[in-house]
């Protein structure tokens, strides 16, 4: 959507989602679970309201934590997007007869995806530790709920326990960024092959 707002500028493609992100950007990731919840599990009793049994006891969850996410995903993409139609190899591309499809697909895309898969690296690294209110609206034993109520209960071994399985869950994250950013980008693919 990002993508799509971004080369749709000031159209409704463009406006539409640009408003919902602005939106969802505003409220808090509770508020959202709340409101999940009272639609899809207690009026409509499509998904269940908490635990996690099944596949489906995951959907309401995952949505109240990362839709919010996604809104600010949505705004940096369209921006990075922008940012990256406007440089000088694109228009150049489009004076040669390039086609407009692989201008933005194979030009424009590939530099504008950088920051923003830093930008999920970083958040997502934030999530896996940050989802206390979400495991606590939909009663999930998670890795926050069990720091914070380690916290509360002082124990140390269960705090150091989870700030270093957290700690390296996020170096391996990192780890991966770097690998994504390597298939995305050829030169920092040539700048550590054996022939770079």
């Amino acid at each position: 959507m990002g993508i799509l707002s971004a080369v749709k500028q000031n159209s409704l493609m463009d406006t539409i989602p640009t408003m919902i992100a602005f939106f969802l950007a505003a409220v808090p990731s509770f508020v959202v679970g709340i409101l999940l919840m009272y639609i899809f599990a207690l009026k409509l009793n499509w998904f269940p309201s908490f635990g996690l049994k099944s596949a489906k006891h995951y959907v309401l969850p995952v949505i109240a934590a990362t839709i919010c996410e996604l809104s600010a995903y949505l705004r940096f993409t369209k921006s990075s997007m922008l940012e990256a139609i406007r440089q000088d190899y694109v228009r150049t591309a489009r004076a040669k007869g390039v086609a407009e499809r692989t201008v933005i697909w194979k030009h424009a895309l590939k530099n504008a995806l950088l920051p923003v898969v830093t930008s999920i690296g970083m958040r997502f690294g934030c999530l896996l530790a940050g989802m206390v209110t979400t495991e606590q609206l939909f009663s999930i034993p998670g890795v926050g709920s069990l720091i914070v109520e380690s916290i509360s209960t002082k124990d140390e071994p269960m705090i150091i326990g989870c700030a270093v399985m957290v700690s390296i869950c996020f170096t391996l994250l990192m780890i991966g960024v770097d690998v994504i950013y390597a298939f995305i980008d050829p030169r920092i693919r040539a700048k550590y092959s054996k022939g770079g």
